[in-house]
């Protein structure tokens, strides 16, 4: 799980985050990503969808989300 101070929105630390689990996920060979993010949270849904995460399925009182990440490149070699 991954959590942010609200005092420390908006400053990119929540996407340098996310790039960097997705570039170490990335190396070890996965295609995709997949987040849960509870209903009504109105900071994170727009985040992961903003991000390319699409809904995929509600299930009580969490949303999953799912995004392909098999075209993603970090310019490493």
């Amino acid at each position: 799980m991954l959590y942010l101070n609200p005092s420390r929105r908006g400053e990119g630390i929540g996407t340098m985050l996310l790039h960097a689990i997705t570039e170490r996920q990335i190396e070890q060979g996965a295609i995709e990503q997949w987040v849960s993010v509870m209903k009504g949270n109105q900071k994170g849904i727009p985040f992961y969808e903003a991000r390319g995460f699409v809904q995929q399925i509600e299930v009580d009182l969490t949303i999953r989300y799912r995004r392909d990440i098999s075209y993603m490149s970090f310019g490493r070699q």
